[in-house]
Parts: C-alpha cells; structure tokens; sequence
C-alpha cells in the first residue's frame, strides 16, 4: 500500500506525549520513523500505567509504526552513529529540555551542518528561549500558566486539574502540521528548517473567546471558575439526567428560542433576564433552575436526548472513558480502533484522525521493544555488519530489552 509519507525518514528523539504524537502520524501515514532511546528505560512511558505483563498500554498507543534504536548517547561512540545517520534523514524531532539537544551536540546548528536539507523539530513546554525556557515543565504546568486550570471546577473550591494531556496532543498535532509544511518548502527550496513549538503557546490558541474578552472588557470579564456552566454562554452546560450528566449547548439565539418552546416556556425568548445571550450568561443561575425543572418532569435520559435532538438542540451524554471505548458508532466510525499487542492484548486506542481521499493510512503498527530494531537500523542506514554491531552491543553502546520476559 503506497501512503502518502512512503520514503520520508524520521529520527525521532521524542518521550512522554507531545512529540510520540507527531511521529504516530508521521508512521501512520507511511514515514520510517527510527526511535533513539537512551539506556536502560528508554522512553519514561514504557513505565506509565497501564501496564500488563511488563509493557504499557500508554507506551504501545503513543509508539505504534517506530523502530527502536536504544543508543548511548552520552558515550563518544553512540553519539558519533547518530551524527552518521543524520544525512540519511528528513526530519528530526525532539522533545527535550532547553539546551539538552546542544549538550549533547546534536543542536540545529550543528545538525544542519552536516545535513542542510533536514527539518528539525523541538517542542517544549515555555519555549527555547526567554526567562521561562529552563524551567521544568510538562502539560499541566502548560495548562496552568496559560489561565485554562483557573477555569476548571467550582468557584469556592481549588481550581480542577485537567484530567487529559490536550496541550501535549495538540502540541504534537500543530507540529504534524508544521513538518509537512516545511517539506513541500523543502521541495520548492531545496532547504530545511529549524521548527520550535511551545504548549504554552499551543493552549494560549485555546482561547477561543476568554483571551480577548479579557482584554477588550478592560478586565470587567474575567474568565473564572463557573462549575457546570459556561461563563460566557447561556446556557451551555452539564446537566443531571435520571441516571447520567447530559451536556446542553444552546446559547445561540435559536438554539434557545427552541430550547423554551420544547420546554412549554415560549415566553423566556422575551423575557427581559434571558433575551440575549449576556443577559443569559448574568441570571444563568435562574436559567438554569428552570431547565433544570422542566428536566425533572422526565422520564430518562434517553427522552431528553430524543427531545433535544429532535428541536436540533446541540446535545451529548456525558460518556465515560469507558462507554467511549465501548461505544459501537465510535468503533464503526473509526474514531477509537482496537488494537491487539502482542504482549499487552486487546486495547481502544485513538484513531487517526483525519479521512484522506486518494490515500490511505496504516493503523496496525506495533510498537516496539526497546532497542528491538538496533541491528536492523544500522545495518540499513549505515551498512554495519553483525560483528560490528555485536560489538556495539558488548561495549554498552546498543542496548536492548524484550518485554514480557
């Protein structure tokens, strides 16, 4: 099967998230993606949770479709292969901390010395430089810096901790984006690039209204805690079924004048509390008792879904982890795929999330070991021998571990 990526070669020196999310897509759609990990623990999700049978579930969904080459980078040795692979490769992608790269000699402006034509990549959490780049950072630091942690939860309680990496996922999805940019500038120009990404300027683009609300109301809209509901729309919010959460989204004018029909309540569309949505976002707390009312007046869940659904009121359950990865429409969709490793068994990872027309993209990869593909790494990118490799090996250069053993 041609994909559309088939040829392209990338040296990923990427753990936790954000970068094994770039290079997922990147295998996915065809790129031979070599790993470097250092020895002896390699990427640190090989150690996250979930784990059975020695292998997690967490390593295997973020690092299907990669070879791995575990190589001691702080050794003269393993440094100098790497520095020997680069012209072989397209892009190179890292995540680590500021100054790690150069430290290690493996900087831009060393790795483009020696291979023009490469893309590098380097995601971090405060960015390469300024008075934040040095401090340590991961996604929810990322979400807290940016004002989006201040958002979560009640009003009189500490603000709720974001329970999904979205800044790191996003982060490697916008640097997805940005390589294939850069290859067809590469194409046009013959030249490479160096890239830089941050998650604090990955989540500040999540501010699709707090941000310049803040700003234009001179600081009169703040942005804070509001619990179920939203703070700038009314009413968008969670409420209680029967059995379940049901989150309603009809802050858009019609949305809402169907909303107070369906409820028998035509007279809120006029009502001087509720006749535009500011108005709705100030007296949200007595909106909210009468949705909540009418709500109460039902039979199940599955009633005010039906009724929402029928007036075109946005609507959802609010799932859990677990009917997501059960739900049939997700499975069929393609949305969430099961996926059987060989060691861990059958487990629901994300799907590749975008449809192309005219080519395709290969999900059944499976992750590998660590240090599985040193020999079959060096001996197609540098033409190395078995002997030269089991040297390698027995002087602690290479380094490798099957799971499950």
């Amino acid at each position: 099967m041609e994909q559309m990526l088939s040829g392209y070669k990338i040296l990923d020196f990427t753990h936790a998230i954000a970068g094994p999310t770039t290079t997922l897509l990147l295998a996915e759609m065809g790129a031979d993606v070599v790993k470097v990990e250092h020895p002896p623990m390699g990427d640190m999700m090989r150690l996250a949770p979930f784990s059975r049978n020695g292998r997690s579930g967490c390593y295997v969904q973020h690092n299907r479709g990669k070879k791995s080459l575990c190589i001691a980078l702080d050794q003269s040795a393993g440094l100098g292969i790497i520095k020997k692979l680069l012209p072989k490769f397209d892009v190179l992608i890292e995540n680590f901390s500021p100054g790690v790269m150069k430290r290690l000699e493996l900087d831009y402006e060393t790795v483009s010395a020696i291979n023009p034509r490469i893309i590098m990549v380097s995601i971090s959490t405060f960015g390469q430089t300024g008075p934040l780049a040095n401090k340590a950072g991961f996604d929810g630091t990322g979400a807290a810096y940016t004002g989006h942690v201040s958002r979560l939860g009640e009003p009189d309680r500490p603000p709720d901790y974001p329970q999904s990496a979205a800044g790191d996922v996003a982060s490697g999805a916008y640097a997805f984006g940005a390589i294939g940019y850069a290859l067809l500038h590469r194409e046009r120009t013959g030249k490479g690039q160096y890239i830089q990404l941050s998650l604090i300027g990955t989540y500040l683009t999540f501010h699709e209204t707090a941000l310049q609300s803040v700003s234009a109301s001179g600081g009169a809209i703040q942005c804070r805690r509001t619990g179920p509901d939203c703070e700038l729309y009314s009413p968008i919010g969670s409420y209680k079924g029967k059995k379940a959460y049901i989150l309603i989204g009809a802050s858009i004018q019609h949305h809402f004048a169907a909303l107070a029909r369906m409820i028998g309540k035509p007279e809120l569309i006029d009502d001087a509390r509720f006749k535009t949505n500011d108005l709705r976002a100030a007296n949200q707390k007595e909106l909210r008792g009468i949705i909540e009312e009418w709500i109460s007046t039902l039979s199940s869940d599955q009633e005010l879904i039906s009724l929402l659904d029928q007036h075109h009121i946005p609507c959802s359950p609010v799932q859990t982890v677990w009917e997501v990865a059960n739900d049939p429409i997700l499975r069929e969709s393609g949305a969430v795929k099961v996926f059987t490793d060989p060691i861990v068994g059958e487990i629901v990872v994300p799907g590749f999330p975008i449809k192309f027309g005219q080519t395709q993209v290969n999900e059944d990869l499976p992750a590998a070991h660590l240090g599985q593909h040193n020999g079959a790494v060096l001996r197609e990118y540098l033409d190395m021998t078995g002997a030269e490799i089991d040297q390698l090996q027995q002087q602690g250069v290479l380094y490798s571990k099957p799971e499950g053993d």
